[in-house]
């Protein structure tokens, strides 16, 4: 009875500092100018980056098998005056961005947000909450403290509306889902003229380290069933860090990383049943998005897939920011018919 007892006050404990985001809601921070329609034909250019909190790529961060946990802010400030200067060189009518802190203890609690709307011209802007803690007690050696991580989409055509979608957690143990991120996807809509339905952009980073827990293939599972509830005439896009291998990897050629990527069947095959993948050649090296510690680009965990009447003009890996961020910026440039 005691031990029952101990047992319900820490489940109430750590309830009252859990971040307890619901399954559906709206975007925890959404701003827009009135929005400018988009017209059936013309060219829009989307860019998916995971800019890694702006950290550069100069730390071995504990989570990679390093020792970094805090960034110093001047650094911190280069390398988002870096991105945003990045972000303003490819011209992006649409940027979804992984990995944005927003006053967070490790970078000085900095909002990176508002510098990298400005410098790429957004009218409209949109982030969700995927980790926020006022302490985080890990890694033991210097504790994160209080973490504030978004994804956040910018649009210089501004934004209807926004919302959050959570997707399910990672098989763990709960005190470690109190204390560790909830993944989401977050959903932005912008209107098309002449169109009944507005173009709709996921922006998804679904989780890492999971090893083929089945994590994986529950968070596809739930993009799959709101990708469903769209009409053939829906247009829509959904893009981020996956953290899966394209269809055909041979996760073995990347040694020890191999372990991070045993999910079988790949999830992404469920996926590709509903869309259409914007790269053509997605085994191809200069495809590869992600650089790990000390390397060079060896995998594509960042995806682009688009539905209904868009089409896909061009789709690269953008390689001049190699010092800015592990992955790369994908730019995919699109219509809607």
């Amino acid at each position: 009875m005691i031990r029952d007892a101990l047992r319900s006050l820490g489940r109430r404990a750590l309830a009252r500092v859990e971040h307890q985001p619901p399954p559906e809601g709206p975007a925890d921070h959404f701003s827009s100018a009135p929005p400018r329609p988009i017209v059936p034909g013309e060219a829009l250019t989307v860019v998916s980056w995971n800019l890694q909190f702006a950290a550069g790529t100069r730390h071995h961060f504990f989570y990679d098998g390093g020792q970094a946990v805090f960034v110093p802010p001047d650094e911190v400030r280069a390398v988002l005056q870096a991105q945003g200067e990045a972000l303003r060189v490819m011209a992006p009518d649409l940027a979804l961005l992984q990995e944005v802190d927003r006053g967070a203890d490790r970078t000085g609690r900095l909002d990176q947000l508002p510098p990298l709307a400005k410098a790429m011209g957004a009218t409209g802007t949109a982030s969700a909450v995927i980790h926020r803690a006022l302490y985080v007690p890990t890694p033991s050696h210097r504790p994160m403290g209080r973490v504030e991580l978004h994804q956040a989409t910018c649009s210089t055509r501004g934004l209807t509306r926004a919302g959050r979608t959570a997707l399910p957690l990672m098989r763990e143990a709960r005190w470690r889902q109190v204390f560790n991120l909830k993944r989401a996807v977050l959903w932005a809509e912008l209107p098309v003229e002449g169109h009944k339905h507005p173009l709709w952009v996921g922006n998804v980073h679904l989780s890492a380290f999971s090893r083929g827990d089945g994590t994986l293939q529950a968070q596809v599972q739930r993009l799959c069933e709101q990708l469903q509830t769209f009409p053939p005439e829906q247009p829509w896009i959904l893009a981020g860090d996956f953290n899966l291998l394209p269809l055909g990897d041979d996760p073995a050629r990347l040694g020890k990383d191999a372990a991070e990527y045993t999910d079988d069947p790949n999830p992404l095959a469920a996926l590709t049943k509903l869309a259409q993948e914007a790269f053509a050649a997605p085994l191809a090296a200069e495809a590869r998005t992600y650089i790990p510690y000390g390397g060079a680009a060896d995998r594509k965990i960042d995806h682009v897939f688009t539905g209904g009447p868009v089409e896909v003009l061009s789709a690269e890996v953008e390689r001049r920011f190699d010092a800015l961020s592990d992955h790369r910026p994908l730019v995919v440039r699109v219509r809607v018919f």
